[in-house]
């Protein structure tokens, strides 16, 4: 959502509890959002440097199944990403992965 310039940032800010998930604080990385949940960053941590930096790249989008609301500090999941929705690193053919997998051994 903007949040963070990294994944490995958006990590620390959750690890450090800089995050409230539909207004309770949640530190676990391993957390799982549904939809219609809403994230936002605490009200204490928003003049973060790092916060700031990140929201105001311009380069950085935020994809169709995210809402963002940047004078909130944080958005809404709104659906679960489809692989195609999902920003890989890399070029991947996950039905080739998976058809390799299953024939070996």
């Amino acid at each position: 959502m903007k949040l963070a310039a990294t994944i490995f940032g958006a990590h620390q800010l959750v690890s450090h509890g800089h995050i409230l998930v539909d207004g309770k604080k949640v530190d676990r990385r391993s957390f799982q959002v549904r939809p219609g949940m809403v994230i936002t960053v605490k009200e204490k941590s928003r003049n973060m440097k790092a916060i700031q930096e990140a929201m105001d790249n311009p380069a950085r989008t935020v994809p169709d199944y995210l809402s963002f609301d940047a004078t909130k500090f944080g958005g809404q999941l709104l659906a679960l990403p489809t692989t195609e929705q999902m920003p890989w690193p890399i070029e991947i053919k996950l039905h080739e992965i998976c058809d390799f997998l299953s024939h070996s051994t």
